[in-house]
């Protein structure tokens, strides 16, 4: 025997004493062209906020702190006027906010430019190390031989990491230029803090770290080329070169 829902017109199993969706009592027939099988009350529809990108979402969590950060600078500024009457401490606190604020605004809106974001920061840092040099006893003591070298071979190095990483589709080869910029960054600074602490030229620790380095770069080359298929790359170079 076949139930059906006179109100819902839906058909229902033999055992329900009631409709489930009107808690109407069933009927074992109703007039022919009345049965609407698929008829079923509409599901109440919830309306949903609009969702956020995360890009909107960062940029607002950008605006936040942007905002506590104005606020962290004033609070410090006027703490250290109104304790000392004078700017002592606040400043290196100030320069350490406005340089972290400039630092993150950089990577939010620039972090799909590489070489600008790579400017930006190595801009941000420069300022940085020469203020706090020049704050600490009011003269340049180290930023021009040693902070100012440093920070551009350290741009010049992740520049290069990131973009061989980027343009390089094969990463066996893109680790072995990696390892081998590490070592030519290795020697490159220990002669700068040589320079800086004896007064000369000199290489010492950098050149075991360039050695080590080479030798596995050479190594993950010879696994590039050796297992790895190189002849769509050889297809582009002749097609640049027209061979």
């Amino acid at each position: 025997m076949t139930l059906y829902c006179p109100d819902c017109h839906v058909e229902l199993a033999s055992h329900h004493k009631r409709c489930p969706l009107c808690q109407a009592i069933p009927q074992t027939s109703v007039p022919e062209g009345e049965i609407d099988l698929n008829h079923y009350p509409a599901e109440p529809v919830i309306e949903q906020l609009p969702s956020k990108s995360v890009r909107q979402l960062i940029i607002e969590i950008w605006e936040i702190l942007s905002v506590l950060a104005l606020i962290a600078i004033f609070a410090v500024f006027f703490t250290d006027i109104i304790t000392s009457n004078t700017l002592t401490w606040s400043k290196f606190s100030i320069l350490s906010i406005a340089a972290g604020w400039a630092l993150l605004t950089g990577l939010v809106f620039l972090v799909e430019h590489i070489k600008l974001l790579m400017t930006e920061l190595t801009v941000v840092i420069l300022l940085l190390l020469l203020l706090l040099d020049y704050f600490v006893d009011w003269q340049f003591s180290w930023f021009t031989q040693l902070a100012l070298p440093i920070t551009l071979l350290s741009s010049l190095y992740i520049l290069i990491a990131v973009g061989m990483t980027i343009r390089l589709h094969k990463p066996v080869l893109a680790l072995a230029v990696i390892l081998f910029t590490t070592g030519v960054f290795t020697l490159s600074l220990d002669i700068i803090i040589s320079r800086y602490l004896i007064g000369k030229y000199q290489i010492t620790w950098s050149i075991y770290v360039l050695i080590s380095t080479t030798m596995v770069t050479l190594f993950l080359v010879y696994i590039q080329f050796r297992f790895f298929n190189t002849e769509e790359k050889l297809n582009q170079l002749k097609a640049k070169f027209m061979i």
